[in-house]
């Protein structure tokens, strides 16, 4: 008497649970030319390190994708890294020579902590300082409405737009303190 083939029994899926993701950070840059021209197509790296020295594969090893090409303007944008965790980068292109940074932190997420404190320095003097966190802003309008109005202040009214345009640019960050603390006091000399 044979015995009867028994199908083979389907595993029991496995339940993971929950997965939460966090935000990735952003690290961006500019590579040139020593003459300062832009260099379009260099492709950026992120190399894996073992214990000891990095380690970089020449030109003719094993493709990998680069994690980003500069464009015309000479800029990358890199997306999803883990913040706070350092990468090290490398770049290349064709008929130039190889170049590495290592310990590149992406930003941190969570909102860094400042303390800022303005004085008025003639008698009887006076000082605020406010304690809070910032968010960092790159929208290109607030940039160049905050970039006019602050070289409003400083360089005249009739520079603010210039400066507008010129400081209110990608690359830039407007700083949003949010206060959690505000200590004042007039009259410090009376």
């Amino acid at each position: 008497m044979k015995p009867a083939m028994m199908p083979p029994r389907k595993p029991e899926p496995v339940d993971v649970g929950s997965i939460a993701l966090d935000p990735g950070a952003r690290v961006n840059g500019l590579v040139s030319a020593p003459d300062g021209s832009p260099i379009e197509g260099v492709e950026v790296g992120i190399v894996k390190t073992a214990a000891g020295p990095m380690m970089m594969g020449g030109r003719g090893g094993p493709a990998t994708p680069p994690a980003a090409v500069t464009g015309a303007d000479d800029r990358f944008a890199l997306d999803d890294l883990e913040p706070g965790k350092p990468v090290n980068l490398s770049f290349s292109r064709a008929g130039w020579v190889r170049k590495s940074e290592s310990g590149v932190e992406p930003p941190r997420t969570e909102p860094l902590l400042v303390s800022l404190c303005v004085d008025e320095d003639i008698p009887p003097y006076a000082y605020v300082r406010v304690d809070g966190t910032t968010s960092l802003l790159d929208d290109p309008e607030l940039l160049r409405t905050w970039a006019a109005r602050i070289g409003g202040r400083y360089m005249g009214a009739e520079r603010a737009a210039e400066y507008g345009a010129r400081n209110g640019v990608e690359g830039e960050l407007l700083v949003r303190i949010t206060p959690t603390r505000i200590v004042a006091q007039a009259g410090i000399a009376d």
